[in-house]
């Protein structure tokens, strides 16, 4: 008999927790993560998405547990300890007032390159992120697609074995879009990548994996959906008074199945639920009969679908 052994995570963040004055932001924060995986992290404002990164990245301190890099740990107050990482904050750390080429070889010499290893970082972020028709201009005075891509060449100018993205993507138009998607998955090749960001279409586009951080946990949120065979996967906006009459009208029609109800407010719900394929006429009529029916999804498969099973509220079988 052969055991197959797991391999050990290039990166991983270890029961953490943090509180701010009386608030704990982390309750117990645990995520391992190999080469080549792009994390996606999902969460509320104000649930801890930047100040789990901030960690994870050696600026912040937890109050317990600790960050791992191939094994060793990850500290503030060690910086050699951490050059192994790219970090790209909320707000791009650029200087406005240096041009390209001359800040990306100031993060260069920061990094404690050689004059030879600094100009040739620069030369290949330049290359790689297409930014030599802008390298002799002034960063301020440049669009904020270009200063994310010159964000992304900054946290990746090291090569380092990871990378965490903070809201990388975030006010960026259509076209600028596209390319920072393209920029993150070349930034992301052979390498261990947590991109946080309220945008779910960007999480499906671009990550292997997804997590929602709330009430300071994280939590898994499969990116497929699994579904027995003749089932369907129903969505649906109903209007109804009480959230116990919807339970009586659903009861005979999903006995064997999870329904998940969240209240939209004003006596809106929102419905998901599995259900035989049989079933699902009777579920229109009943709908139907009862004028509840606002809108309905068959095999509603988005990520929005399932963190709204995650987060929904009065789930029952």
């Amino acid at each position: 008999m052969q055991i197959e052994k797991k391999a050990e995570a290039l990166f991983e963040i270890k029961g953490v927790k943090k509180r701010f004055g009386r608030y704990s932001v982390l309750e117990c924060v645990n995520l391992s993560i190999q080469p080549g995986e792009i994390v996606g992290l999902l969460g509320p404002n104000g649930s801890g998405k930047t100040t789990t990164l901030r960690i994870a990245a050696g600026f912040g301190w937890p109050d317990h547990g600790q960050v791992l890099l191939n094994g060793c740990p990850i500290s503030p107050d060690q910086p050699k300890s951490r050059r192994s990482i790219g970090y790209l904050p909320e707000r791009s750390p650029v200087y406005d007032s240096f041009r390209v080429a001359r800040y990306l070889l100031f993060v260069a010499s920061a990094h404690n390159m050689d004059r030879v290893r600094a100009s040739d970082a620069v030369e290949y972020v330049l290359d790689a992120f297409d930014l030599n028709v802008v390298k002799n201009r002034t960063i301020g005075y440049l669009s904020k697609g270009y200063k994310q891509r010159i964000g992304l060449a900054q946290a990746l100018i090291s090569k380092p074995k990871v990378l965490l993205l903070d809201e990388p993507t975030n006010g960026l138009d259509p076209k600028q879009l596209i390319e920072a998607r393209r920029m993150i998955k070349l930034a992301a090749q052979d390498r261990a990548v947590v991109f946080s960001t309220h945008i779910m279409q960007e999480i499906e586009v671009l990550c292997t994996r997804v997590v929602y951080l709330d009430k300071g946990i994280l939590h898994p949120v499969p990116l497929k959906r699994s579904l027995p065979t003749g089932c369907v996967f129903i969505k649906a906006d109903v209007l109804c008074r009480e959230i116990d009459t919807l339970y009586k009208l659903l009861s005979s029609l999903s006995s064997d199945s999870k329904v998940t109800i969240l209240s939209l407010g004003e006596e809106k719900f929102t419905i998901s639920m599995t259900i035989t394929k049989e079933k699902q006429s009777d579920l229109v009529s009943t709908f139907s009969k009862y004028s509840l029916l606002e809108s309905l999804q068959v095999d509603g498969g988005s990520l929005e679908d399932r963190l709204i099973e995650l987060i929904g509220e009065g789930s029952k079988k």
